[in-house]
């Protein structure tokens, strides 16, 4: 991973997981969650853009269907105090770039209110000007966009909950690396073995179920 990397239009991201304050590292900031280059980057990127493409053009039944099935609904994430463990977090970085993110934001903000997700609704209720591009782009694609209404749209949201898992264990390995260089003693290190394990394997039933959930659409 590239620690230097710094776009202005991406959030910077900590943690893999839930924050546990103990195996944070200021150090981290700047590569977990992040692409290597700025080819996979930009890759990372169309995939998230094409992702809220095919969810602004779908019908409703199947952006709440999407769209629980990643994050979950409402009652859900309230019933769960926001870290469910068969779905992703919102506060998670599902979405690196900040304008798809706030664009999905809104879309999940929509179905869990019951408004339609269609780009004029979309368009109207963003003033963020970090999203601009993405809106434009979701109003009038470019390239070969995802069918409105197709099957292709699960799939998009499969492949970006991989992006995520593969993000989040290369931020596993980089916090363990720097809690075996950081820890002052063998019980220390031992905590923080301990504790992102746990952390990993939340990771790895999330994934399991969430992808399940979106294979079954």
């Amino acid at each position: 991973m590239n620690a230097t990397i710094n776009r202005p239009h991406t959030a910077m991201i900590t943690t893999a997981d839930e924050p546990l304050a103990d195996t944070a590292h200021d150090d981290l900031g700047a590569i977990a969650g992040y692409p290597a280059t700025d080819d996979a980057y930009t890759q990372r990127r169309k995939l998230e853009t094409d992702l809220l493409i095919a969810l602004a053009w779908a019908p409703a039944d199947m952006v709440t269907t999407i769209v629980h099935a990643l994050v979950g609904d409402l009652p859900h994430r309230v019933a769960a105090g926001s870290f469910p463990d068969d779905r992703i977090p919102t506060s998670h970085p599902l979405f690196l770039d900040a304008g798809t993110r706030a664009v999905f934001d809104t879309i999940t903000a929509f179905v869990d209110t019951g408004r339609p997700v269609t780009p004029a609704t979309l368009r109207a209720a963003h003033t963020d000007r970090r999203a601009a591009a993405v809106l434009l782009e979701i109003a009038s694609p470019s390239g070969r966009p995802p069918l409105p209404g197709s099957p292709e749209a699960p799939h998009l949201a499969i492949e970006l909950v991989e992006h995520w898992y593969r993000a989040g264990y290369l931020a596993f390995t980089a916090h363990l690396a720097a809690a075996g260089r950081d820890a002052r003693d063998d019980d220390g290190l031992a905590r923080h073995r301990d504790k992102l394990i746990a952390i990993s394997h939340t990771a790895d039933t999330r994934r399991h179920a969430v992808i399940t959930a979106l294979g079954r659409i």
